[in-house]
């Protein structure tokens, strides 16, 4: 799930989410929630975020897709 604005800095970190799913041959949903009720309720000031299974994986658009390739990776390994 990544928490964001609808901001470029939201597709930014969409599109590498899902190329690093493709790249790991990974099928999964990417969720984006923008909306700022939801978000307040949540208290993630930094956006976007990056959470993998509810737990919070990375904050802001910098991470290359290799970073997030890893968080995943990381995660399904802790997971499954």
């Amino acid at each position: 799930e990544i928490l964001c604005k609808g901001d470029e800095q939201c597709n930014l970190m969409r599109a590498k989410v899902i190329q690093a799913l493709n790249d790991l041959n990974l099928c999964a949903e990417v969720v984006s929630t923008m909306d700022p009720v939801k978000l307040a309720g949540l208290r993630f000031r930094n956006l976007p975020s990056l959470l993998i299974d509810g737990r919070l994986a990375a904050v802001g658009s910098s991470h290359s897709v290799n970073d997030i390739r890893k968080l995943i990776d990381l995660g399904s390994a802790v997971y499954h």
